[in-house]
């Protein structure tokens, strides 16, 4: 049964005034504390039953959303359940089984620090890899009552920054701990401080948060967890890129269009590389529709779902869009939005209902549904690359014939001046000037004009 608040403080207050009165007392500074009130605050080894699991700190609360027993954690964090789910998660973290094979072998290394209260302002994972080798004791420094939240949240910023810090927070959890501050109303120069980092970093990450929350909120966020998003930190910030630059531009459908075609590329999960040319202009439209429809069964439904019949084979966009004066060819795709709210909000399901032939819904494999969607989408990303490389070349050829023609100006405007030097050789200019002459002849059988010529000789 877990012990109430008043025994766990007594329990701290006992192992404090045991320390005190120890000949080897200990008592140490904590630099990240509020200014002026660093300490020395009393060193203490206190039973690993006595002390708690941090509900609010970062290492976990990402995976707390969505858990199944979140809303215990918030109403009763300290019950034995409650704490018990805290160290599972923990326990599932990336490194704990090496931070915990360290613990083995060399024991406690740094102590951690604890309120008045017994709860863990740092240190949880240790706590989590002790308790699992059956070390009873646990050394932690002990901050003074009056800490409140906003000083353990300041104080497990500044021990998580820490350049030797062992275990990083997960990207989900990075972004929570900002989005922390945020609600405690730290403005945007207090939160950089705090996070040893720039302005510009804190509204990049916040930026990225929203994107992920507005996905989450399609379908009402019961389904697709913050936690889906951690593997995809390249994605989203080359996604926000994107976005941004359109925005900068002043291209508001433009904006909708990659942010429609990105958000659906997040929840099938495709490769960052790959999404970088799935959001081009006329990706979705002439490239992935028609592979989509060339494949299994409920293809030509998911593909009609996307883009129905009816549409004219162009989305159909908001009066907004035409106020706004955008290209047709950039607006959002019909029913781009309806496929990612039907992938997302199904997260975790063997099975999807998509619409069918009139009227009817087909029931189809979530799995077979996405790796269709995510084979199809990343060939026609591929087909994209290739054309977008190819454009590349051809750029490249041109550019380098105007080089080339630069530099032959530059030989006929010097050639009056070079002819009068002693050393100058007609009979190699003439040579030089045949070899171009040679070269240019290649050139024109690849003009349009040499190549109709060169059909025509061919019938």
């Amino acid at each position: 049964m877990a012990m109430t608040d008043e025994s766990r403080i007594d329990a701290v207050k006992s192992a404090v005034e045991a320390a005190a009165a120890s000949d080897s007392a200990l008592k140490v500074k904590v630099p990240e504390f509020r200014e002026g009130r660093d300490g020395p605050w009393p060193l203490i080894t206190i039973h690993v039953d006595k002390v708690i699991y941090n509900p609010r700190s970062h290492r976990v609360i990402a995976q707390l959303e969505g858990h199944p027993l979140e809303e215990l954690v918030k109403k009763d964090p300290f019950c034995d359940d409650a704490q018990k789910a805290i160290e599972q998660i923990l326990r599932a973290t990336d490194h704990y089984e090496r931070l915990r094979d360290d613990l083995d072998s060399r024991g406690q290394q740094q102590h951690g620090i604890i309120t008045h209260a017994g709860m863990l302002v740092n240190a949880n994972t240790r706590l989590a890899a002790l308790r699992e080798l059956n070390v009873n004791f646990i050394e932690v420094a002990v901050l003074p009552k009056d800490a409140d939240d906003n000083d353990i949240l300041e104080l497990e910023t500044a021990l998580q920054v820490q350049e030797d810090f062992k275990q990083e927070y997960d990207f989900a959890n990075q972004l929570l701990l900002i989005e922390s501050y945020r609600t405690r109303r730290y403005d945007l120069e207090s939160t950089a401080k705090a996070l040893n980092e720039d302005v510009a970093y804190v509204e990049t990450h916040l930026r990225w948060l929203a994107m992920i929350r507005e996905i989450q909120a399609l379908h009402g966020g019961d389904q697709l967890p913050i936690t889906f998003f951690n593997d995809k930190r390249q994605a989203i910030t080359d996604l926000d890129d994107d976005i941004e630059k359109a925005r900068k531009q002043g291209d508001l459908n433009r904006v909708e269009s990659v942010r429609e075609a990105g958000y659906l590329g997040l929840v099938l999960g495709m490769k960052y590389r790959k999404m970088r040319y799935f959001t081009h202009v006329g990706v979705v439209e002439d490239r992935w529709l028609p592979l989509i429809s060339d494949g299994p069964a409920f293809g030509a439904a998911v593909a009609g779902m996307i883009q129905p019949e009816d549409s004219g084979g162009a989305a159909n966009s908001d009066d907004d869009s035409d106020l706004l004066g955008a290209d047709d060819d950039e607006a959002p795709i019909a029913g781009l939005g309806a496929l990612t709210t039907l992938i997302a909000s199904n997260y975790g399901r063997n099975t999807v209902s998509v619409p069918g032939p009139n009227g009817s819904r087909l029931t189809v494999g979530r799995d077979d549904l996405v790796g269709h969607l995510v084979e199809t989408a990343e060939e026609a990303a591929d087909e994209e690359k290739l054309e977008t490389q190819n454009d590349k070349k051809a750029g490249s050829a041109v550019d380098r014939l105007k080089e080339a023609r630069k530099k032959a100006q530059a030989a006929i405007k010097s050639h009056p001046v070079a002819i009068k030097e002693p050393g100058f050789d007609q009979g190699k200019f003439d040579c030089a000037v045949r070899d171009l002459r040679r070269e240019v002849e290649k050139l024109e059988v690849l003009t349009t004009k040499g190549m109709d010529k060169s059909t025509k000789k061919r019938k």
